[in-house]
């Protein structure tokens, strides 16, 4: 049997600057300074992102088209972008922590120790306080994606301290059932998903089923949520420019419009977000998390010299 061995950092490939990888890699590095990271110093540490994201910046600035050909037949764009993502990385001219794959679930463990006392040390150290305490409602955000959420999503819901959950497409029973029984009349459903005939069933269709369940198996009826699409809309394809392409629907047997949402700016898309957030935050009497921080402090500095 042949083993492969990963040797950290491998050389970058050269290739003529002219040639489409060359180009590819030249825009990608780009994109990633852009979002904040600086090609070979590895102490910069910019905004994580995934290659959906890279993909379409990269259309939009027309280095690459969408597709190739009827895109059922060889490499793809986004073969070629994740590849070159792929070698930049392991190459060390970005941490290998830049860029996220969403199909990885990594590593779960529990966390153990070797006393009550240093798992009570350790939790003390990492309870949060909550800003969700007024009678206003509590933000739970919704990405159709898990793509989009575990690049920008995730990290606004952990800074935020809201309730959040990716459907990963057409959601599955379980998924649906776990957010029946999460949501609440206190909820407001901030959605997340793309502009297409598709995005559109499977958010309706993700409404109705956890309201259903809500209803008929949990006996949860008066508990329905209010739900918002914040992103995307049609309004926010025109004012944007965002390239709209054709899908082939085999339900309908016919092509549709349709934006995928990692088309639009991941920085805009995190604003977005930031600001609808931030003004949920002030119907709680909260500008920001900056004194809830300061009290957890003092609340943490004095259970942990109780503990000692």
């Amino acid at each position: 049997m042949l083993l492969l061995r990963y040797e950290y950092p491998v050389p970058l490939p050269r290739r003529d600057p002219r040639s489409k990888y060359g180009r590819i890699q030249a825009a990608c590095i780009e994109e990633m300074e852009r979002l904040g990271w600086k090609a070979y110093d590895l102490t910069v540490i910019g905004r994580v992102t995934n290659v959906r994201f890279v993909l379409y910046r990269l259309i939009d600035r027309r280095v690459l088209p969408k597709q190739y050909g009827d895109g059922k037949k060889g490499k793809q764009p986004q073969q070629e972008v994740s590849r070159v993502l792929a070698d930049l990385r392991l190459a060390g001219v970005f941490p290998l922590e830049s860029v996220v794959d969403e199909t990885s679930h990594g590593i779960e463990h529990e966390a153990t120790f070797d006393s009550i006392l240093e798992g009570a040390q350790y939790a003390a150290s990492e309870f949060l306080l909550d800003p969700w305490t007024g009678n206003a409602p509590i933000p739970f955000l919704i990405s159709e994606s898990s793509a989009l959420y575990g690049t920008t999503i995730r990290p606004l819901k952990e800074e935020f301290r809201v309730p959040a959950m990716a459907l990963g497409g057409q959601a599955s029973i379980p998924d649906v059932l776990e957010a029946a029984k999460n949501l609440r009349s206190h909820h407001h459903v901030v959605y997340c998903g793309d502009w297409d005939r598709s995005g559109g069933d499977i958010e309706v269709s993700a409404r109705n089923r956890i309201f259903d369940l809500q209803r008929t198996y949990l006996g949860l009826e008066s508990q329905r949520p209010e739900w918002e699409r914040l992103l995307l809309t049609e309004e926010q394809v025109e004012f944007h420019n965002l390239t709209v392409i054709s899908r082939y629907d085999k339900r309908t047997k016919m092509s549709h419009p349709a934006v995928e949402a990692e088309a639009l700016d991941q920085l805009i898309i995190e604003q977005m977000i930031r600001d609808r957030l931030t003004e949920f935050l002030k119907l709680h009497g909260h500008d920001n998390l900056d004194h809830l921080k300061a009290e957890e402090k003092r609340q943490r500095n004095e259970v942990l010299k109780r503990l000692k």
